[in-house]
């Protein structure tokens, strides 16, 4: 079920900040403000293979955050079809590819704002992750 359908126009949700939007954050917003739906801070999708503690605590949320999207980030296709994967096992309602932060830091490594300029790298990854979600 694809749960944009459901959600009331306007949409009112509660957008990923990086260092702001961690699980008690999302969790008091989700209960006291209500959005339609809820992002996660991003995660590096390689986080999932180096530090799979970091990606357990950046990605644990609670029912009241519902509809939940797991954002992730990263530049090599193969790790978004796996981090899919999990992002599915951890029963998210949606997956979001971070293609818009301009932080120097991702940027510099060829992640998120940089992606506009690899088009071609950029419909991998979408396309990586699309399979990761229909294989799962």
């Amino acid at each position: 079920m694809n749960f944009w359908r459901e959600i009331p126009k306007p949409i009112i949700g509660l957008a990923p900040m990086d260092g702001v939007t961690d699980v008690s954050f999302r969790f008091i917003t989700a209960k006291h403000g209500g959005p339609d739906v809820v992002f996660t801070e991003f995660v590096n999708i390689q986080s999932a293979f180096y530090s799979p503690h970091t990606l357990i605590k950046d990605f644990t949320y609670s029912e009241i955050e519902r509809p939940v999207v797991a954002q992730i980030y990263g530049r090599a296709p193969e790790l978004f079809y796996k981090v899919a994967h999990i992002v599915c096992e951890l029963g998210f309602d949606g997956l979001d590819i971070n293609m818009g932060c301009p932080s120097r830091k991702v940027a510099a490594s060829g992640c998120g704002a940089a992606l506009i300029r690899a088009p071609e790298l950029a419909r991998e990854i979408i396309r990586a992750a699309r399979r990761g979600v229909e294989d799962w």
